[in-house]
Formats: structure tokens, sequence, C-alpha cells
């Protein structure tokens, strides 16, 4: 009260309610340990986090950035030879913003900045609905395609004298056609032959068996450029071409069940097949070849199993009928299978001391 009235006036005074409450300083008590614990483990899983997107999901990021934008070029460029690849150029662009946010997400994670979830949110459904449309109009543009075969144009076919160890190299699978009454051996190799060219010749340098090798050739007009050519224009035309090179049933090998038989057991000491019996035959598919090293036992399929054991100078091992390895001295070594064609066989105390 700054005046005081010296006479007997009356006088008012306003009563104001004045709130402190809002005003006053919150005080939160924490475990000092139990704080610390936390803030620790936190700091702990961030960094853990941070290091496997580095590791781990940046790299294949980076890369799909790259090969989309590799084949939004391409695919802008032949938007000229054919109007589906307008749809496809735009399906590229939404999948390539999706990965751009992906990169620029953990680019602001890893430096701790702020992000704008409104915006991500915006931006991946704009990509989502370019995708979309982009696929649609593909999918509508496809149906004015023709599909045309041109893998199998021409047969090459070529008999050989059969013989109790004739074999046959080659790395494609082979279908084998049981025909009793043909006694030699009918080979049957389909190819394309604006592509390839094809031999089949008797080879009798190896004292342990005769091999029919099969060769591919390229033929000297073809390379990638001419491929590239080709495949342009046919998209021009909305044709799309389809190679059946390496149809499982490229190569057919024809005779009695007793030669085939035979063909596979001797086919099997050189590589590693699956044999899937058919109506007609079996289709015998190549796996890898077989090495000098590696152990061969004949199975109740009449074909034999190769596997390859590695072993130091301790350790002798034993085979079964079923391709099993037990160690000879059980005791002292063990025998591990890694794989269906891979077996190690090593001490017991270097086993224990790694």
């Amino acid at each position: 009260i700054t005046d005081i009235p010296k006479n007997d006036e009356k006088v008012e005074f306003k009563n104001e309610k004045i709130d402190f409450k809002n005003n006053e300083p919150k005080f939160i008590i924490r475990d000092r340990k139990e704080s610390s614990f936390v803030i620790t483990l936190l700091q702990i899983l961030t960094i853990c986090t941070k290091v496997f997107m580095v590791i781990f999901i940046s790299p294949w990021v980076i890369i799909a950035f790259i090969c989309l934008i590799l084949a939004l070029v391409i695919s802008i460029y032949l938007i000229f030879s054919n109007f589906i690849f307008f749809g496809i150029t735009i399906a590229i662009i939404g999948a390539a913003v999706i990965t751009e946010l992906i990169l620029e997400f953990i680019y602001k994670f890893l430096i701790n900045k702020k992000i704008n979830v409104k915006k991500y949110g915006i931006m991946f459904l704009v990509a989502l609905i370019a995708i979309g449309v982009g696929s649609g109009l593909s999918i509508i543009c496809f149906k004015n395609f023709e599909v045309k075969n041109i893998g199998i144009t021409d047969t090459y076919k070529k008999n050989f004298e059969y013989s109790d160890d004739l074999s046959i190299s080659t790395h494609n699978d082979i279908k084998f056609i049981i025909d009793n009454s043909v006694n030699e051996v009918q080979l049957e190799i389909h190819y394309n032959k604006e592509l390839f060219d094809v031999k089949a010749e008797l080879d009798q340098r190896n004292s342990d068996y005769k091999l029919i090798n099969i060769e591919y050739k390229y033929l000297e007009n073809y390379n990638a450029l001419t491929y590239m050519k080709m495949f342009i224009n046919n998209i021009e035309n909305n044709i799309i071409i389809v190679d059946d090179y390496y149809d499982d049933t490229d190569i057919v090998i024809t005779s009695n069940e007793k030669n085939i038989r035979n063909l596979i057991k001797n086919i099997s000491r050189l590589y590693r097949i699956s044999l899937y019996e058919q109506r007609d035959g079996y289709l015998a598919s190549i796996v890898d070849i077989v090495h000098k090293e590696d152990v061969c036992t004949l199975n109740n399929k009449g074909y034999y199993e190769c596997i390859l054991v590695s072993t130091d100078d301790f350790c002798e091992y034993k085979v079964d009928n079923y391709n099993n390895i037990t160690p000879k001295d059980s005791k002292n070594c063990i025998c591990e299978k890694y794989s269906n064609y891979s077996y190690s066989c090593y001490r017991k105390d270097t086993y224990y001391n790694d």
C-alpha cells in the first residue's frame, strides 16, 4: 500500500488469488543406479542397431538403388521401342524412391538427426502408387505380345556302338529312353542352330573308358551385341523369344535297358548324379564332377554315389553301403558330415581344443 488516506474515507481493496503451483519447479526422484543402467542399455542397443544397419542393410540397399537407376536408364531408352517400358519406367521410379527413402532414413538415424515421419509417409505412399500404376500399365501392354519358342530348332543325331566301358562326357542333364529293340546307343541332341553348333565324337584316349564327348560351340556371328539387337528388334514387334536350350531333355540317349543301366553306372564314376525314374526311362541330372580323392560306393539302384572325405594321417575310416563314414578308431577319432557329398574325419583332441 503506497497511499494511505488521511481522512476517514472508506477504502476498497481488490482481492486477487495468485496460483503459485503452475510456476513451481517439478522434481522427479529416481534411483541413480537404475537410471544409469537403463541409459547404458539403451545406448548399447542403439549402437548395435547402427552397426547392424551399416554392415547388413546399407550395402544391399545401396546395391539395389544402383541397379534400379541402371534399369531406369535402360527402360527410358527402350520406351521408344515399345510403350510397355513406359509403365516399367514408372514402376522403377517408385521402387527407386522407396530405396532412396530407406537410405535417407538410415543416414539420419546414424547421425541422430530428426526424421520427418509425415514426409516419409507421404512419399512412401506416392511411390507405392507409382509402382502399382506402372505395373498395371505394363500388364495391360503385355497382352499384345506374342511368345515364340526358338529353343529347339534342330536335332543332332548320331549312333555309337555299345561297349561295357562306354561313358558320356557332358555337363547337361541326360534323358535315357528304354527301347529293348535297340542294341546300339542312339544319341539325339536338341539345340538352337541359330546360336550353337553341336558335335559328338568318340574319345578312346582314356584306358578306363570310351567317352562320347558332347560339345556345344557358339557360332562366330553370335555375341552379346547381336543378341541385344535381336532383343530390341523383337520388342519393337511385340515378340518375346524363349530359348529352351537348357531344357532337361536336350540330350536324349535311346538303347535297351541293360545298356542304359551300365551307361548310367559308368557316368556316375565321372559325375555326381541325381537319378529320376520316368515312365519311359530315366533322367540323370548332373550335379558335380567326381574327383580322384572321392570315395565311391555302388548303391542299390545300380549307380555309384561318390563323396569327398578329408582326413589327417592319423584317422582312418570305413564306408558302409549307404555312404556313411565312420572312423575305425572311434575312441580317438570323429567323422562329421558337412553336405551330401563331403565328410571330414579328425582326432577328437583336436576337435575339443578348437
